[in-house]
């Protein structure tokens, strides 16, 4: 079905992500530094900047609250057990971290944004179920497709809910230069704001609003994403 809408907008899928090798444990990790991301934005952000590098870095918790603590020590305990942090420690008298990032092409592509892909499919899934809604669901995940006019094209998920089809971009850095085109494929799939999402990390709710009425595409930070999401589906489908 996902297939038949693009063939009927004039693109051709030429691959996509089977996830035959998802991993459970990752998609928790995903789950977590979603549902957590306020909480461990600090670290996020100090790892992003020594990933590509394999190299040491020291981040220091001095005034943060137990929750943020928690969260990041946790965070930090998952990733090395999995050797996406390849050294780990955590000094509670000095309230400091030393970590190793790794430069392994698993961990770098995680952690530059995939961890945002299964976050954003999980939530989706799960305000399905929240619903109860009687629908079919499938969804397609990293699409590699062409346009009609032979552009290329990559698409984070596509999903088919009922008859509903709905778009979901992810970005955990700049948007700036990618929200115009997405603004015009969104023409071409055909699919209204309340059928094309773009989700980011960091975003003011004040630009959130603004972005959504330049652009035609609905805007939001990770913060807010579940909630304004399960508000469409109740309003497409009624439910209570």
């Amino acid at each position: 079905d996902i297939e038949h809408f693009l063939y009927s907008k004039g693109i051709k899928l030429q691959g996509m992500d089977t996830e035959v090798d998802s991993c459970e444990f990752l998609e928790k990790i995903a789950v977590f530094m979603g549902d957590r991301y306020v909480h461990i934005k600090k670290l996020y952000q100090t790892i992003k900047k020594h990933l590509n590098k394999g190299d040491f870095f020291d981040l220091h918790l001095n005034g943060a609250t137990q929750l943020e603590i928690a969260s990041i020590t946790q965070l930090c305990t998952n990733l090395h057990w999995i050797a996406f942090l390849e050294e780990y420690k955590y000094d509670k008298s000095s309230k400091c971290i030393r970590a190793k990032t790794s430069k392994d092409p698993k961990a770098i592509k995680f952690l530059t944004g995939e961890w945002l892909e299964y976050y954003v499919k999980n939530k989706v899934l799960e305000a399905v179920r929240s619903l109860n809604l009687p629908v079919d669901i499938s969804y397609l995940k990293n699409l590699k497709i062409v346009l009609s006019n032979g552009d290329q094209f990559e698409m984070d998920l596509l999903f088919k809910i009922g008859d509903n089809f709905f778009w979901f971009e992810t970005k955990t850095g700049d948007y700036q230069k990618y929200i115009g085109k997405y603004s015009k494929f969104r023409k071409l799939l055909e699919l209204d704001q309340n059928h094309t999402y773009l989700i980011l990390t960091d975003i003011a709710e004040a630009a959130e609003q603004a972005l959504c009425s330049l652009f035609k595409m609905t805007v939001i930070d990770i913060r807010r994403f579940y909630d304004s999401f399960k508000f469409t589906l109740e309003q497409l489908y009624g439910a209570s």
